[in-house]
């Protein structure tokens, strides 16, 4: 048969792969709701401050730098004019035309409030556009933080997974070792067992599984009893019943062999030696039938003439 793991050690692998499954499971989750969390978050901060902005241009009164809630405060101001042009920004690098927003999105934005990512100056940004009485106000943010974070975050989960994958391995060791107890101690008192002392096996833990097995193990215990004594029965009734006729032809053997004369010799000598044999059969059957092994020597001298050569011619 193929070798292979201990089933304590195949409960424990099985556990560890469940594990390993349902972490990474959890991995991939937990990454998927943290990212949007953050970006959704992101997102409403930067929708804040275009509300913010527009309502100080379209007052003319205030400042909205105080009150931007973006990223660190490292957002990025724009304004677009009526027809979606690239007014200004907050910085000079932002004022060229590879970093204006794309105009279908800024005429949509003059109607209403409207967020936006794309990639502006070869980086990804995050924007939100409001509407004001000539134009159009963006605030625009660098996400790229946003990864950084997940990057760490995943590798902290990852590192956390791996842990608990290993941790599982043990305790699934330490679990399905005490589970398999009660099958151990069945399979050493089944070891223990021999022809002669076919006992029923004790259990006396709940009803589960392990009970429903040794109730079975002594259901075939208890079989097994009975074809033995049945077999024992049979061999002490067939060695009694053979043993008298044995012995009544014997002795019919010897007064024949006293009293015929010697043409008749050599044959019943060959008869009383056959019958010397099935004696010897029976006496060991006979023993058999007790549950007792034929161990004493029982020396034979074989005639190769009489024994061998002439019964097979």
């Amino acid at each position: 048969r193929r070798r292979g793991l201990p089933l304590t050690w195949r409960v424990a692998v099985l556990a560890g792969a469940a594990t390993a499954l349902l972490a990474g499971l959890t991995l991939i989750v937990s990454y998927a709701i943290v990212r949007n969390g953050i970006y959704e978050d992101l997102r409403r901060s930067l929708r804040e401050d275009a509300a913010a902005l527009a309502a100080v241009y379209a007052t003319g009164e205030g400042s909205a730098g105080g009150s931007l809630s973006g990223p660190t405060g490292g957002v990025v101001l724009q304004v677009y004019g009526p027809g979606a042009q690239l007014l200004a920004a907050s910085r000079p690098e932002w004022e060229t035309a590879q970093a204006a927003i794309p105009p279908d999105v800024v005429m949509g934005a003059g109607l209403v409030p409207t967020p936006w990512s794309g990639v502006l100056l070869g980086r990804p940004v995050e924007a939100a556009l409001a509407p004001f009485a000539v134009g159009v106000v963006a605030v625009l943010a660098d996400p790229s933080y946003i990864e950084e974070t997940l990057a760490t975050l995943s590798r902290t989960l990852l590192l956390v997974a791996a842990a608990l994958v290993v941790l599982s391995l043990l305790v699934g060791y330490l679990v399905a070792a005490a589970s398999l107890r009660p099958v151990t101690l069945l399979a050493r008192r089944v070891s223990r067992l021999d022809p002669d002392r076919l006992e029923p096996l004790e259990y006396d833990g709940p009803r589960d599984e392990v009970a429903r097995l040794a109730e079975t193990v002594n259901e075939l215990l208890r079989r097994l009893a009975q074809a033995r004594d049945a077999q024992r029965t049979f061999l002490a009734e067939t060695s009694h019943e053979l043993r008298t006729p044995l012995t009544s032809l014997r002795g019919f053997l010897d007064r024949a062999a006293r009293l015929a004369g010697p043409a008749a010799a050599e044959d019943l000598d060959d008869a009383r030696r056959v019958t010397a044999t099935m004696a010897r059969l029976v006496e060991d059957l006979l023993m058999l039938s007790r549950g007792e092994l034929v161990r004493e020597f029982s020396p034979h001298l074989v005639d190769l003439l009489q024994d061998v050569a002439r019964p097979v011619a």
